[in-house]
């Protein structure tokens, strides 16, 4: 009855006098199977919908929520139509994983991670590994794995041991790091098929630098495009009907940029796209939603919002944390023997505070999930001060400085096992931090101050010192960079000209309040800001920033500098003196948050925050400005000298009370001037040195017209020796000499003032 009906309805479809498109395959045409995909990726141990750095129930995350749709999904479509799949970053990123990794570290050996344990519950069809299963080390992700054989199927193809073996094979029955998922599944008539789904997976390359200390020597990462294609020819050769890419990776990073994606970039999502014989790509890493008309990749090139489809292909990114699930319906019908692509869609199915939590998945994890929260709250430190965030805008701050000694702390530790920055080891190394939590936009929210009382810290209180789940990362800066970061942060405040001006700029935000720990300077707000709040050159001449030092001595324009950052402010195209992204030299993928937690747990209970006050707001003279900050803050105003409470208050929505206080500044500190000086000896046609006198340090140039044939360094005694190829005669050179802002030039034609032998005849 089915076959002489599908015969009706395809001939039917055939027009009196025409011929139908392709009708041999129509006419042959007799079954029609719908299958669902569905994907998690990046939940980083976010395992309930609990907030580990906060200690409080979060509703918009967690698997135990995620766990609910998948079930209703496959109430849908059919539990035997469905397939489910992890794309990694699952085992590391909250103090669940932290805990996870510790109960390991007291008992070594194969055991069940308790998200993969969950997975398993949940009927995973394959899981891959991100970036951030390498944090641990390779001893704890074998473990973890070889702890879930059996239960789950591991796909990776791009990373290897030295003998050339991908490493999850031996964690897999079948010894493969590709997965043939066979599968009875039934038609839109009801009639079954075996269908054969392959699923692959790959991971950045990048991790041999990101966690070069637990990889180096011992494994090796490919590229994924290249590792990509095979795996797709071999899933093709053992009868996949349908191939899934899980791409621990982002679709790009530019949509001007990609369609020129290379073989060896970090996101690469969009080239897997045009690999032909994959099916279906689904992404992650960069913690972005796809398919989302407002989001991050709306505008690339051949992307059809409506259908999720980029070069006509299926591509699902979920957010991280748990926050969505990746949902991929795809529809085959069976032609000639062989099934292929009717249609595909791709969408985002998103947890609500009102999806229920699934009670078989929380019992599962109940206990790791409550020994996690007495984890978060066992004391791992003593400060012996209250660490607070009242004043950090108008002084050094401890709030601030906690984060800043854990971030060069971590770039110390990479600077002697990353090769990436083996290059740099021997710049001087600076650490920015801004106070984050400094009475919200504007000074609207009295009670958004860090606040940590002496005593015992708990990891627990991290996210009280850092909000944002920001990655750390380095850039190489010049001096001149370095002026125009530190310009850009002395815009938090007004220009203060007399006394009793108010001192914040309430359009700034605390956020882009960076302190460069490691240089010593002054802020003059006398004068009015280079720069406007977003970044805007507004007054060239500008120059709050003044007597900037490292180790004592002046910086110099051209001088170099790593400093450790984070992402946002690494990647900014426009906070000054950063460059878009191209100052970067080392991108860690490790969250802030987590640096600051190993710090303390490093520290063993000595954890240093205290503050060195390398930098004071002053003015041109003696002046007394205000400011406010929360009431709460008065019961540390002796703590700082020149500060002092008033009895002018006022309240927030909230009720509570911010505090007008007042500051004393200090005038600028006058520094003696040099005399700049500069002279340049004879050149000598032929000659392979340039030397002269000038100011002691002074960095001097060598130019001819505008091409720089030499740098160097003015030693103590102010000489210089400039090295260069021969010089010819009546070439014209120019000296060019400075020292804190200072310039002087100088112009020599070889061979001017120099009286040679006489020619013998």
């Amino acid at each position: 009855m089915k076959t002489a009906l599908k015969w009706t309805i395809a001939t039917a479809l055939v027009l009196p006098g025409t011929l139908p498109l392709h009708a041999p395959n129509v006419l042959a045409s007799e079954d029609v199977v719908k299958l669902r995909f569905l994907e998690t990726t990046d939940l980083h141990t976010n395992i309930t919908n609990y907030d580990y750095f906060q200690d409080k129930v979060d509703n918009t995350i967690g698997l135990t929520k995620v766990a609910t749709l998948i079930k209703q999904h496959r109430a849908e479509a059919g539990a035997d139509n469905t397939f489910l799949f992890d794309n990694g970053d699952t085992i590391q990123g909250t103090p669940f994983g932290d805990y996870v990794r510790e109960v390991h570290q007291g008992n070594p050996g194969t055991f069940e991670h308790p998200m993969y344990k969950a997975m398993a519950a949940l009927d995973f069809d394959a899981v891959t590994l991100g970036n951030h299963e390498f944090n641990f080390g390779l001893e704890f992700l074998y473990d973890a794995m070889e702890g879930s054989k059996g239960k789950l199927r591991f796909v990776n193809s791009n990373v290897k041991d030295l003998e050339g073996n991908p490493i999850v094979s031996k964690f897999n029955v079948d010894g493969q790091e590709v997965q043939i998922i066979e599968r009875t599944v039934t038609d839109t008539d009801g009639e079954t098929h075996t269908i054969k789904v392959g699923v692959f997976g790959v991971v950045p390359p990048k991790i041999m630098s990101w966690d070069s200390g637990n990889l180096q020597g011992r494994v090796t990462a490919e590229n994924i495009i290249p590792s990509a294609r095979e795996a797709v020819s071999k899933l093709k050769a053992q009868g996949a009907d349908v191939v899934v890419a899980l791409a621990h990776s982002g679709i790009g990073e530019s949509a001007a940029l990609a369609d020129e994606q290379r073989d060896d970039e970090e996101n690469v999502g969009y080239a897997l796209t045009k690999i032909d014989g994959l099916d279906m790509v689904m992404t992650g890493h960069q913690h972005g939603r796809f398919p989302d008309a407002k989001g991050m990749f709306a505008s690339f090139p051949n992307v059809d919002m409506t259908k999720g489809t980029i070069n006509g292909k299926p591509v699902v990114m979920a957010n991280n944390q748990g926050k969505d699930l990746g949902v991929i319906d795809f529809e085959l019908e069976q032609v000639d023997g062989a099934w292929r692509v009717l249609d595909a869609t791709a969408k985002l199915d998103t947890i609500t505070a009102n999806t229920p939590v699934d009670v078989e998945i929380q019992a599962i994890i109940e206990d790791d999930h409550l020994a996690t929260i007495d984890y978060i709250n066992r004391p791992v430190g003593e400060i012996q001060d209250d660490i607070q965030s009242y004043f950090a805008l108008v002084r050094d701050d401890s709030s601030v400085q906690f984060v800043t000694n854990a971030q060069k702390w971590f770039v110390e530790k990479e600077l002697e096992t990353n090769p990436d920055l083996a290059p740099y080891k021997g710049l001087p190394l600076l650490s920015a931090g801004a106070p984050f939590k400094a009475g919200g936009r504007e000074l609207t929210d009295a009670g958004y101050y860090t606040n940590i009382p002496k005593g015992q810290i708990a990891l627990k209180n991290v996210a009280d010192l850092y909000v944002y789940p920001n990655t750390l990362e380095v850039v190489k800066v010049t001096g001149q960079d370095v002026m125009d970061w530190l310009e850009m942060s002395a815009g938090a405040y007004k220009q203060v000209k007399t006394d009793g001006e108010p001192l914040l700029n309430l359009a700034f935000r605390s956020y882009n309040f960076d302190i460069l720990d490691g240089l010593t300077y002054e802020i003059d707000v006398t004068g009015p800001a280079k720069f406007d709040v977003g970044g805007k050159l507004v007054n060239a001449s500008a120059n709050r920033v003044k007597n900037v030092e490292y180790n004592g001595e002046p910086i110099t324009l051209d001088q170099e500098f790593l400093v450790a950052t984070n992402n946002y402010r690494a990647g900014s195209s426009s906070f000054p003196g950063l460059g878009g992204g191209n100052s970067i030299v080392y991108r860690s993928a490790y969250e802030t948050r987590n640096v600051i937690s190993d710090y303390i747990i490093a520290s063993r209970g000595a954890v240093d925050y205290k503050v060195d006050d390398n930098w004071k707001v002053v003015a041109d003279a003696k002046r007394l400005a205000t400011f406010e900050t929360a009431d709460a803050g008065k019961q540390y105003v002796d703590l700082y000298e020149g500060i002092e409470a008033t009895d002018a208050t006022r309240v927030d929505a909230a009720g509570r009370l911010f505090r007008s206080y007042t500051i004393d500044l200090d005038p600028v500190t006058e520094v003696e001037q040099v005399e700049h000086v500069l002279s340049v000896d004879t050149i000598k046609p032929g000659a392979k040195v340039v030397t002269g006198v000038t100011t002691a340090n002074a960095n001097v140039t060598l130019k001819d017209g505008q091409r720089v044939l030499a740098t160097t360094k003015a030693k103590a005694d102010g000489t210089y020796t400039l090295s260069v190829k021969p010089l010819k005669l009546r070439q014209t050179m120019t000296v060019v000499s400075e020292l804190d802002g200072q310039t002087k030039e100088e112009t020599k034609v070889v061979g001017a003032g120099h009286v040679g032998a006489p020619a013998l005849r």
